[in-house]
């Protein structure tokens, strides 16, 4: 399964933007990684877990969201920071199809062969601004979209 993991969307509001960086660390290597470093890292105690309302905070503070991305299904699953980014909720169909309803009119069609001959095709990093429509208010938001298959 190729899966598409930690899209960052950061927000600017007006003219000036509002910066923000996603990392992601993952212990399953790509293929030709070494595994040497993952099992390097020392793990930690079972009860001790991240704290995902202190990531909820952050991501509110930052004006930042993450998703995941599951290429064959066209289905993905977002942080609350990415649902307040775009004004979802839990009934939003989270799909391909989904998130181009999102972008601007005026820039769907060059963000979907974007995203289909690049970063699909050509398996090149997402990075992109573009516009989307808040589903909740209508409101016209810029956005920087950023990540790699």
């Amino acid at each position: 399964m190729v899966t598409v993991q930690n899209r960052v969307a950061l927000v600017h509001e007006g003219s000036a933007p509002i910066h923000g960086r996603g990392l992601s660390l993952t212990t399953e290597p790509r293929p030709g990684q070494s595994t040497a470093f993952p099992a390097a890292v020392p793990t930690r105690p079972a009860a001790v877990v991240p704290d995902r309302g202190l990531l909820d905070e952050v991501e509110a503070v930052a004006q930042i969201g993450s998703y995941s991305l599951d290429v064959p299904s066209g289905i993905w699953v977002s942080s609350k920071g990415l649902d307040a980014i775009y004004g979802i909720d839990a009934s939003f169909e989270r799909s391909v199809q989904g998130w181009a309803s999102l972008v601007h009119p005026a820039e769907r069609d060059a963000m979907v062969a974007y995203f289909a001959e690049e970063v699909l095709g050509r398996r090149r990093p997402f990075d992109r601004q573009y516009r989307i429509v808040r589903l909740d208010t209508g409101e016209e938001r810029s956005v920087h979209g950023r990540g790699a298959l």
